[in-house]
């Protein structure tokens, strides 16, 4: 029985830990990025010819529910396709 009672003890103890770490979520947007992604990168000197390819989000089945991934979505979308616009006035996007 005492084997019993300290299983369960150990069992409540430690569950909530463990389900609170993969409840976590990280918002990529809020990491800063260094290195060659950053804003002092120079515009693809050393492979000018290397194509770009840019990926919209599709649409998601949850995000027509819930208002916070539709907004986060759209928002992503519309980083991507000002980045697109830039590129496509500095006549750097292939016809």
């Amino acid at each position: 029985m005492k084997k019993h009672i300290i299983i369960l003890l150990i069992t409540f103890l430690c569950l909530p830990e463990y389900l609170e770490a993969q409840l976590k979520y990280y918002d990529a947007a809020e990491f800063p990025l260094y290195g060659k992604a950053t804003k002092n990168t120079e515009n693809r000197d050393k492979h000018p010819r290397t194509p770009i390819i840019f990926i919209e989000d599709p649409v998601f089945a949850h995000a027509l529910f819930d208002k916070k991934i539709a907004i986060e979505i759209n928002k992503k979308n519309k980083a991507v396709n000002s980045v697109f616009k830039s590129l496509k006035t500095n006549k750097e996007v292939l016809k």
